[in-house]
């Protein structure tokens, strides 16, 4: 209730102080109220909103996208075995809250996948080694539009994160475009007009 009745076992204990050991028994009965009383108080639940939020902010995070999303779970879970406590552990909550957000605060992104772009990278290395091998000339003299695609490549930025995962796919499709584009540089008729 209200706590009356606890003040009231505690007064009526105070107020036996100072007896003499005839009225022991009174002690004791007082005593034992102001125990049972006491043994049977409920603790206000502690407040968990908090923590019912930064839970639900936590498992919506996609945890594909991060390399330390294990951090973020080790410390939800010490949070979850928090949320039953009373009132007299909410700093111990407060502070599992404050462990989950910091563990949120401090997940670092995937890196984009860039096996397209070195495939890519690959068929360049391809065309120009064929362009040796076959025509015996360098690529960038075989072929007029060559330039396209060393800036295909030159326009490549590696260290991006999974969210730019469809513009490094770009840098590896506007790589291979400009393979396929790639046209013969006309034959020299110098000597042929002389």
């Amino acid at each position: 209730g209200d706590g009356s009745e606890l003040t009231a076992a505690y007064n009526a204990l105070v107020a036996l102080h100072g007896l003499d050991i005839s009225h022991q028994s009174e002690v004791d009965e007082a005593t034992a109220t102001l125990n049972n009383l006491l043994n049977s108080l409920e603790y206000k639940p502690a407040d968990t909103t908090a923590a019912k939020a930064i839970i639900e902010e936590a498992n919506a995070i996609d945890s594909s996208k991060y390399t330390n999303y294990d951090e973020v779970t080790a410390a939800v879970k010490k949070l979850q075995t928090k949320l039953g406590l009373d009132i007299r552990y909410q700093s111990e909550i407060n502070s599992a809250v404050a462990d989950v957000r910091a563990a949120i605060n401090s997940l670092e992104k995937v890196g984009a996948d860039y096996t397209s772009v070195e495939n890519a990278k690959t068929n360049v290395d391809n065309k120009k080694a064929e362009a040796l091998s076959t025509y015996g000339m360098e690529a960038s003299v075989l072929y007029s539009n060559w330039a396209d695609v060393e800036t295909a490549v030159n326009a490549v930025v590696y260290g991006l994160d999974i969210d730019n995962q469809t513009k490094v796919d770009t840098f590896a499709t506007n790589i291979n475009t400009a393979l396929s584009k790639l046209s013969f540089n006309s034959a020299d008729y110098t000597k042929v007009n002389e």
